[in-house]
């Protein structure tokens, strides 16, 4: 049961409010009038999050902060809440309500104190989501100006292509001749021969030969970078190239384009307001949590850990 109970644990390792201080413990950090131990931070450290000590007093600090804001701004949790997060702790455990306690007692907890530390952590989770909600509030005008920055027309277009393949030993008078090969083939496909003869007869891509150098459609940026910056520029029919490749060179001919409009914004919105406020909400907190320490006098002791 020992490894019961020590997954339960650790799916609420850090209490939003200190617990009591073991005997010969050391205080390392006070919140306001609240002490944080060492114990319990080493208890953070060890209980697989691997963060270093300075890094896990400041998540334990950053919790007391939000609890004590949440203590003065009356923002509370229900029995009800802790219920049922309990009740799901034991299902995903597969433990019954006995088989819990001993698990919470093997650690030296009681169900009571092992509540009273969740209600404690669910509520400094609360009063962060309420307090950081009302500071990043996205407007119209900063989603739409999102929605055209990642959103945009793209081409779309389809080619051929006659690839001449370049072996990785090949020394620079080799290349230099398959080179002059392709470039060969680009002035008489120019001057009158089919593309798809030209393909058929000289492309070393057996796939796309058989069918006259048919590579397909695509939209812009999902070819070969190399071979894409070129079909994005040329009109349908242009033949380019040859255009190198770390494989060798291509010929490209581009049979068919559109402009592929962006998807409507309303399709999108969500998307885009959830990455914002993933990306404000960091740096948010951070600057509530400095707001707070000028609340709630913290002090940090010298050599604590």
């Amino acid at each position: 049961m020992t490894r019961i109970a020590s997954a339960i644990l650790m799916a609420f390792t850090l209490a939003a409010a200190p617990a009591a201080a073991w005997a010969g413990d050391r205080v390392v950090a006070r919140v306001g009038s609240t002490p944080i131990t060492y114990l319990e931070v080493r208890s953070l450290q060890m209980d697989g999050s691997g963060m270093p000590f300075a890094d896990a007093l400041r998540m334990i600090i950053d919790q007391t902060l939000a609890y004590q804001y949440a203590q003065d701004n009356q923002i509370r949790i229900s029995n009800a809440e802790v219920d049922d997060v309990v009740a799901s702790l034991q299902k995903n455990n597969n433990l019954t309500p006995e088989q819990f306690e001993q698990a919470l007692q093997q650690q030296g907890m009681t169900m009571e104190s092992f509540r009273k530390r969740i209600g404690e952590q669910m509520t400094a989770s609360r009063a962060i989501s309420m307090a950081i909600g009302q500071r990043i509030q996205l407007d119209e005008d900063t989603l739409q100006k999102l929605y055209e920055e990642q959103y945009a027309s793209s081409q779309a277009y389809s080619l051929r292509h006659i690839f001449f393949k370049v072996d990785k030993d090949a020394d620079e008078d080799d290349k230099a001749q398959i080179f002059e090969e392709a470039e060969a083939l680009v002035d008489e496909i120019r001057a009158g021969m089919p593309f798809e003869q030209a393909a058929r007869e000289r492309s070393d891509d057996s796939t796309t030969a058989n069918r006259g150098g048919d590579l397909g459609s695509y939209t812009q940026g999902e070819l070969l970078p190399e071979l894409d910056a070129v079909a994005v520029q040329l009109e349908v029919g242009d033949v380019e190239g040859p255009i190198e490749t770390s494989a060798g060179y291509h010929i490209i001919e581009v049979t068919s384009r559109e402009l592929v409009p962006p998807p409507p914004l309303e399709e999108v919105r969500e998307t885009l307001a959830q990455k914002w406020m993933e990306e404000k909400r960091a740096s948010e907190i951070q600057k509530w949590m400095k707001e707070l320490e000028e609340i709630y006098y913290v002090e940090i002791f010298p050599d604590e850990g």
